[in-house]
């Protein structure tokens, strides 16, 4: 679990440097979530791999999956729009979009980690529903 975390806190360390006036602190933290974030996005897609194979685990799975390697995405972009400008105090637009655009997809993957906490609904098992409409018939 410390490796989702990780870099959930490090974005958000990023986003607090960049509204504190740091942003030289705020590029190394993005710099940083970089490896922590594929670590997160890599460690999803191996839980699709090992996942049991019911509806509702392989969609959850996939899902968080796919989220994991967005954030991924938007940390890149954001560290890369961030790079050219270090000597300066300013957050390029593109990259603060980027960072909003990555502390989103954590409040996603949260709501959907509660959500998957939740038992799933079961769906009525088609062989014996079919075994109990023919015994019916056979009754007639």
């Amino acid at each position: 679990m410390a490796s989702r975390s990780l870099p959930v806190v490090l974005v958000l360390a990023a986003a607090l440097a960049d509204g504190s006036g740091l942003p030289r602190l705020g590029f190394y933290l993005l710099i940083g979530a970089v490896p922590a974030a594929a670590v997160a996005a890599l460690w999803s897609i191996g839980e699709l791999v090992e996942t049991v194979r019911t509806v509702w685990a392989e969609a959850f799975v996939r899902l968080q999956a796919l989220l994991s390697g967005l954030v991924l995405v938007f940390v890149l972009v954001a560290a890369a729009a961030r790079s050219q400008t270090i000597d300066t105090s300013t957050v390029p637009p593109l990259s603060a979009s980027a960072l909003l655009a990555c502390l989103g997809l954590f409040a996603l993957q949260g709501a959907l980690a509660l959500a998957g906490a939740l038992p799933p609904v079961r769906l009525p098992d088609r062989k014996l529903e079919l075994e109990l409409l023919e015994g019916k018939k056979d009754a007639l």
